[in-house]
C-alpha cells in the first residue's frame, strides 16, 4: 500500500525529478527484450503526451472506495473520455458511469513529471489522503 502511494505523486514531486521534464517507470517485473526502436522521451515531446503506459488492464475487484472518490473530482469530459476508452460503462436512465476496473499497466510508463503536481490531481489525492484511501481501501498506483 505505502508503494502505490509513493508512485501516485510522492516520489514525482520529489526535488530529485524536478531538473526533469519527463521520467520512465520500470519495475523490476518489468523487461526490454530488444532493443529499442525510438527514443519514448521524444516521442513524448513530439506527441505532446503526458502519459504513456505499455497497455491497459482490467481487474474491477476493490475499487469501490477509489471510484466513489474519484467521480466526484471528475468532469463530465474524463468520465466521456474514459467511457470512450472502455474503463467506464456509460450512464443508463437514472444510473450514473460505472467504472469497470480498467486502468493503465503502469508498472511500465513515461510521464511528464509536472501532471503530479497539477491542481485537480493533488484535489483527488488530498481526498484519497483524506480517507486513508491507500491504507483502508484498494488502490492502484
Amino acid at each position: 500500500r505505502s508503494m502505490c502511494r509513493l508512485w501516485s505523486g510522492r516520489l514525482q514531486r520529489m526535488d530529485f525529478l524536478k531538473k526533469y521534464k519527463y521520467y520512465l517507470r520500470m519495475d523490476d517485473d518489468s523487461l526490454l527484450t530488444a532493443a529499442p526502436t525510438a527514443d519514448p522521451f521524444a516521442d513524448m515531446e513530439e506527441n505532446h503526451w503526458q502519459y504513456s503506459y505499455r497497455q491497459p488492464f482490467f481487474e474491477a475487484w476493490g475499487y469501490d472506495k477509489m471510484w466513489e472518490i474519484a467521480q466526484k473530482q471528475m468532469t463530465e469530459e474524463q468520465k466521456e473520455n474514459m467511457a470512450r476508452m472502455g474503463w467506464l460503462v456509460p450512464p443508463v436512465g437514472d444510473k450514473s458511469y460505472q467504472y469497470i476496473g480498467g486502468e493503465p499497466y503502469n508498472n511500465f510508463h513515461v510521464a511528464a513529471v509536472s501532471i503530479w503536481s497539477d491542481p485537480s490531481w493533488l484535489k483527488y489525492l488530498a481526498a484519497l489522503e483524506a480517507d486513508f484511501g491507500f491504507f483502508k481501501h484498494r488502490m492502484g498506483d
